[in-house]
């Protein structure tokens, strides 16, 4: 187990000291020990601060598969759904019992062993415009494309129905980001890094991301909103001063800018969806983390 540990905090550490795929609390990884056991990002902790005895729960994937194939996260509340994960979360040894990322339930479905989401900025271009989709099946044809769906139980029950029928080590989840799965650490970084290079390579930008300053009209950042972060980070003003914040608000500028730029068109999330982001107590949960 500690060897997978450490290959777990190894990429966690790696990939979300660039701000272009982590921004703030954002992205989450995971590695399945056994049969029933998975190590995952805990919820409020940063990638990049993840250690060999910090920064992770331990869940029993299996009881959560389970509980997802056999609908019993249909009839649940996305409440009820935070709940049962809890629920099956264990302290192991002498580890600090955390609470696990709130996409611990796809990180269970999915089939593989080291599973690595991020919001990078240059999948985001696609993920968050309206011919996206249609790109990424170009670039990547034997990718999955995932409708939005809410973060947690929504969108683990979006990606159980998009990948029933077919396994997929990427999977581009629209106006949230990218998942990459590997059954070893090495393969799953290396393939984070070939998609997002293929993305730079095909609309020819440069991969210099640099966090700069930028002059947003705020009325557009509350509400012409692109992936669910935005709604935790920056609609109000103390969080976005935040180096959580911050660091959202350039992605969120990047991403648009070269959508506009590239002569797509933006794709945004519903009044509805970011009253819902909004009331989700996990999300408050990560927001009581970040002014702590």
């Amino acid at each position: 187990m500690k060897e997978e540990i450490k290959n777990l905090v190894n990429i966690s550490r790696k990939i979300g000291s660039y701000p272009e795929f982590v921004q703030g609390g954002g992205g989450n990884t995971s590695v399945k020990i056994d049969d029933n056991l998975m190590v995952i990002k805990a919820s409020g902790y940063l990638l990049k601060d993840m250690t060999k005895s910090d920064g992770f729960a331990f869940v029993n994937y299996n009881d959560i598969n389970d509980h997802i194939k056999n609908d019993g996260i249909s009839s649940n509340t996305e409440d009820g759904f935070s709940n049962f994960i809890k629920e099956k979360t264990s302290k192991i040894d002498n580890y600090p019992a955390l609470k696990p990322s709130i996409e611990t339930g796809f990180h269970a479905l999915l089939p593989y062993k080291y599973i690595v989401h991020t919001h990078s900025v240059y999948s985001n271009i696609l993920c968050c415009s309206s011919e996206g989709k249609e790109i990424v099946q170009k670039l990547f044809p034997h990718s999955t494309w995932v409708k939005y769906a809410n973060p947690g139980r929504d969108i683990t029950i979006e990606i159980g129905k998009a990948t029933k029928d077919k396994g997929s080590d990427i999977i581009f989840m629209q106006n949230h980001g990218i998942i990459v799965c590997a059954d070893n650490a090495s393969d799953a970084e290396k393939l984070h890094e070939s998609v997002n290079n293929k993305i730079i390579n095909h609309f020819n930008i440069s991969s210099d991301y640099k966090l700069e300053e930028v002059s947003l009209d705020i009325d557009d950042v509350k509400e012409k909103v692109i992936f669910p972060d935005q709604v935790v980070y920056l609609l109000s003003e103390d969080l976005r001063v935040t180096n959580a914040g911050l660091e959202t608000l350039y992605a969120y500028d990047y991403i648009v800018k070269k959508i506009m730029n590239l002569g797509l068109t933006p794709n945004f999330i519903s009044k509805e969806d970011i009253n819902y982001i909004e009331s989700m107590e996990s999300e408050k949960y990560r927001k009581s983390l970040i002014k702590k």
